[in-house]
């Protein structure tokens, strides 16, 4: 399959020691994904090594599609395809609309506006509600959100340049321990969220 994927809709380029396909295109797409061959994870997951200690970021795949089985189960009960989940999406988008309105074609930063919508949206499937724009919990969320993509963005080249992590302070450049925290900051979150519902 992977030798028939140049005539298809892609790529293959090569960075650091690996091979990395790119598709493009939604019939590529599609098809990549249901071929087994695209099921594998990398040996050195950007996740992984966060938390080493869940199975879902490793590399282990029998672990892997068992945990992603139950996943795509309990999302299907939580309402990810019921229209319960469409209608909490588009009261998002609405909302967003209105935001872009209340400017009235003036520049803006669009960032703030579509961190709130995001993380609403995220709260609607993981909690069952949404937050309002001002509402500190979100606010928090978002600034977590967005400190822990800063720092998975800087270790994500552990994941293209393995031998990186023996490099003295390799820990301290990356910014592993912030990530840490922020993953920790943000189950906690979860998880007392989800508690009180």
């Amino acid at each position: 399959f992977v030798a028939n994927l140049r005539a298809v809709s892609s790529l293959i380029i090569r960075l650091g020691f690996q091979n990395v396909v790119v598709l493009h295109g939604g019939d590529a797409i599609r098809e990549g994904l249901l071929k087994p061959e695209f099921l594998g994870r990398p040996p050195y997951g950007t996740l992984q090594f966060i938390n080493p200690l869940t199975a879902f970021f490793g590399d282990n795949m029998l672990l892997w599609k068992e945990q992603r089985r139950f996943l795509m189960k309990t999302l299907r009960n939580l309402g990810v395809r019921k229209t319960k989940f469409e209608e909490d999406v588009m009261v998002e988008i609405n909302n967003f609309l209105e935001v872009l309105k209340s400017y009235k074609g003036k520049p803006m930063n669009l960032k703030s506006a579509l961190q709130a919508s995001i993380s609403n949206n995220i709260c609607a499937l993981v909690l069952g509600k949404r937050y309002d724009h001002e509402d500190p919990r979100r606010i928090f969320l978002d600034k977590n959100l967005e400190k822990a993509m800063n720092s998975l963005s800087m270790i994500s080249s552990y994941s293209l340049f393995p031998w990186i992590r023996h490099i003295p302070f390799f820990h301290k450049l990356l910014s592993v321990e912030t990530s840490r925290l922020k993953y920790d900051i943000l189950r906690n979150f979860f998880r007392c969220t989800t508690a009180f519902i």
